[in-house]
């Protein structure tokens, strides 16, 4: 059980590095976008931490991080054709 926990922990870790590289490099993100995503998805901050940190809604943050999320995946649909 505990190797199991540690290997996930472990994969966590990975996968986040993955998503991390995935936002920098991205060509269609701006500096607001990249900080947003890295905050909910790197750094796993709640919508009302990220929007405190913004000065915005937790909603205005939901909104944003789906707009942004859409980019990415247009952007990663692009270079995979």
């Amino acid at each position: 059980m505990r190797l199991e926990i540690r290997d996930n922990i472990r994969r966590n870790r990975e996968i986040q590095k993955e998503i991390e590289e995935m936002i920098k490099s991205s060509s269609v993100l701006d500096q607001k976008g990249r900080k947003i995503l890295k905050w909910r998805w790197v750094l796993n901050k709640a919508l009302e931490e990220t929007g405190r940190e913004f000065g915005v809604s937790r909603e205005r943050i939901r909104q944003l991080e789906h707009k942004y999320a859409q980019r990415l995946a247009e952007e990663s649909k692009e270079k995979a054709s």
